[in-house]
């Protein structure tokens, strides 16, 4: 279910994706590009792929497109992102290494001060590939 939140007098949308499910497993399994890997928790939010995500501002397709899908890749486009290929990012330590949802490349903005970073999770194990995502 989807829940959207939109400030109209911003122009802005927020979509809320509600799950039944393990969140981190539907945004790997469901997500078409790696600028879209992000969740939030009652701790903060996280950014998966953090330098090709908000420093680069790139999108790296992992999977094949709906036509509803090439459509927001537009959108995206239209707002300041590109469509790059995972070889143009593949010497970026996020793609060639075996991640966690909470390793040290992940980056984390913090909904409060009271969470301390101290030995963060380490549950699911990824690596993304030609193939798409790959658990280790």
């Amino acid at each position: 279910m989807t829940i959207e939140y939109v400030n109209s007098s911003r122009s802005t949308k927020v979509q809320v994706i509600v799950l039944w499910q393990e969140p981190v497993m539907h945004i790997l399994h469901s997500f078409w590009s790696i600028h879209l890997m992000n969740y939030a928790t009652w701790e903060g939010i996280y950014s998966l792929y953090p330098v090709s995500t908000l420093d680069m501002r790139s999108m790296v397709v992992v999977k094949s497109l709906s036509r509803k899908e090439r459509v927001a890749l537009d959108k995206y486009v239209q707002r300041g992102f590109r469509l790059i290929s995972l070889n143009d990012v593949w010497h970026l330590e996020e793609f060639h290494k075996t991640r966690t949802v909470r390793d040290e490349l992940v980056r984390r903005v913090s909904l409060g001060s009271s969470l301390s970073e101290e030995n963060p999770l380490r549950l699911w194990r990824f690596r993304l590939s030609e193939r798409g995502v790959e658990y280790v």
